[in-house]
């Protein structure tokens, strides 16, 4: 029977959050900041973010950022000026730097992204084109350590209190001026790791009024109050409302824009506006996307057959144990492979449309999703199952 419900988690591939964002290994990030911290000599280095709008709220603003490099690990600061206009007055913005792993590119999302059609880029939307959290910006600053979930963290992202993000004065308007110090603990190593290269990441600032049902599963993710009513309006302090790209400055105070996100975030804007080109191989497209569908499952599979294994081996020395992490390596192996599909569900919905080929991108995408909830639908049946049966 445990087999038997093992064997049935195997044939999901997916569940409803999307929030989940793959986690490299904590000792191969605090490796690349240790590496990072070698090879520079001690410098200072000047980043800038402009910042636009989400999801119609007519927010602007700019970020200024200086790292510096003591020249040693242990020396490195990162200091950030951010000022937002627009925004929602006397209410809490959280602000946070988000990115992907590399070299995996990140970009702004358009309205394209709305994968449901409810007029809004969710929070699980964004994070699939932006990336999860990897600084939360708040004065004073968060300690690093293990966050809340690893839905919409990195892993040593730490548990921000709500307090601490900036509030908007009465004209909408809000600044968040800090020094970020990463000392020598692994936790402020593994940080550092998930920030480097600077202008990969972005910053992404969120909060405005919106229909309770945008966020429900991203509140539901992470275990905060979901109104019982799906139509109210209520005050979401999770949707991204403005995004802007980390560009570096050199010493004459010209940006030197990142080439791979400015690209992406360039051809995010043109499609907004309305862009199109003929230049996009649509069969190859839809090849590619099922190509990589494919390959997410592939790797699911491999992880759940991986986990199934340490569970039979384990099960007789500490059963409960041994039936916890076999929960909890599914579900991060089914939340990459979420994570993963919305992102090349964006980036297929960017390629498409610089075709012009609506009809054939919805067809695709709406097959692709309507699989996609399927698979959602019999992974909680079968956990449930395991679960049950193994109490």
């Amino acid at each position: 029977m445990a087999k038997h419900q093992i064997r049935g988690l195997a044939l999901v591939a997916a569940s409803v959050s999307a929030l989940a964002v793959a986690v490299a290994p904590a000792a191969v990030i605090a490796n690349n900041a240790n590496n990072q911290a070698t090879q520079h000599q001690s410098n200072s280095e000047m980043y800038t973010a402009h910042l636009r709008q989400l999801n119609d709220s007519g927010v602007h603003g700019t970020a200024h950022l200086n790292y510096q490099n003591g020249g040693q690990a242990g020396s490195e600061t990162l200091s950030v000026d951010l000022s937002a206009h627009n925004t929602e007055a006397n209410q809490t913005h959280p602000v946070h730097i988000h990115g992907k792993e590399n070299p995996e590119v990140a970009f702004c999302p358009t309205n394209e992204v709305d994968a449901n059609g409810d007029g809004f880029i969710s929070v699980i939307e964004g994070a699939a084109t932006y990336g999860p959290i990897k600084l939360n910006l708040t004065s004073p600053q968060t300690p690093f350590g293990t966050p809340p979930t690893p839905a919409l963290f990195t892993p040593f992202a730490g548990t921000a209190d709500p307090a601490n993000f900036p509030v908007a004065n009465n004209g909408g308007s809000i600044h968040q001026s800090e020094t970020y110090r990463f000392d020598q603990s692994a936790e402020a190593r593994g940080a550092l790791g998930t920030l480097m290269p600077l202008d990969d990441q972005h910053i992404v600032v969120h909060g405005a009024h919106a229909p309770a049902s945008v966020d429900a599963d991203a509140f539901a993710a992470l275990g905060l109050p979901v109104s019982v009513d799906p139509n109210a309006e209520i005050y979401d302090v999770l949707l991204p409302i403005a995004c802007g790209e980390i560009n570096r400055v050199d010493e004459h105070g010209q940006v030197q824009s990142n080439q791979n996100n400015n690209n992406n975030n360039q051809q995010g804007q043109q499609n907004q506006n309305g862009g199109q080109g003929a230049s996009v191989d649509q069969q190859a497209a839809v090849a590619g996307f099922h190509d990589k569908i494919a390959k997410l499952t592939q790797e699911y599979e491999a992880a759940h057959q991986a986990a199934a294994a340490t569970f039979e081996s384990d099960r007789q020395n500490n059963h409960g144990a041994a039936r916890d992490n076999f929960v909890a390596t599914i579900q991060a192996a089914r939340d990459h492979k979420v994570s993963k599909f919305y992102e090349a569900r964006n980036y297929f919905v960017h390629e498409m449309n610089q075709t012009g080929n609506v009809q054939l991108r919805d067809e695709t995408t709406r097959q692709a999703e309507h699989e996609l909830e399927q698979f959602s639908q019999k992974f909680e049946q079968s956990k449930h199952e395991f679960l049950s049966a193994h109490n």
